[in-house]
């Protein structure tokens, strides 16, 4: 069967976001349940289908047939492409599924104007780091765990110059209970 990338149809986000539960219970498995559902919470299915819509969305899908084995799901803001979430089943790695995946939604970015793509990963998954590193992605800020109680690594890769009217820093906070201040400090 080939490996076939589209875009994510409402009639299939049941069945990617059970693949993206998938891949949270793996990657938080030593995390106590209520944590693991604080991620899955983030992409509950009417969630998900309300997004499709959106111009900013980049929600792609790989398949093998009917069966979903990848997901993306990534979002531009202001000229950056933002990878939040990227998966491929257990039973199908080392197959370079996650690269194509990964190097279609960078054309997806470059084609909505973005003049960077972003993304956070952990330093524990070794692999996901390794083909990052591979596709062009540098680690840019490793934050520690006293921020959010996990080690996450901030990763970015230059698609095209930056425009001019970007050159503006910008600084954005996100947190919950006072980890954004801690990073705030750490980032200033």
């Amino acid at each position: 069967m080939k490996y076939e990338i589209k875009k994510l149809e409402e009639h299939e986000v049941v069945e990617a976001v059970e693949l993206f539960k998938i891949i949270i219970d793996e990657l938080h498995a030593d995390s106590p349940v209520n944590e693991r559902s604080h991620y899955k919470d983030a992409y509950l299915v009417d969630d998900v289908k309300e997004r499709l819509g959106d111009k900013n969305s980049v929600y792609l899908i790989g398949k093998l047939g009917d069966k979903i084995i990848s997901f993306m799901f990534a979002w531009t803001s202001d000229g950056i492409g933002n990878i939040h979430w990227v998966g491929v089943h257990p039973k199908h790695r080392k197959q370079r599924y996650a690269k194509k995946l990964i190097d279609e939604t960078i054309h997806q970015f470059i084609k909505k104007s973005c003049h960077k793509a972003r993304l956070f990963t952990y330093p524990k998954s070794r692999r996901a780091l390794k083909l990052f590193r591979q596709i062009g992605f540098e680690e840019k800020s490793f934050i520690d765990k006293e921020f959010f109680d996990i080690n996450i690594i901030l990763m970015e890769k230059q698609l095209a110059p930056v425009p001019t009217k970007k050159i503006a820093k910008k600084i954005i906070f996100a947190g919950e209970g006072g980890p954004g201040i801690k990073l705030m400090a750490h980032i200033l």
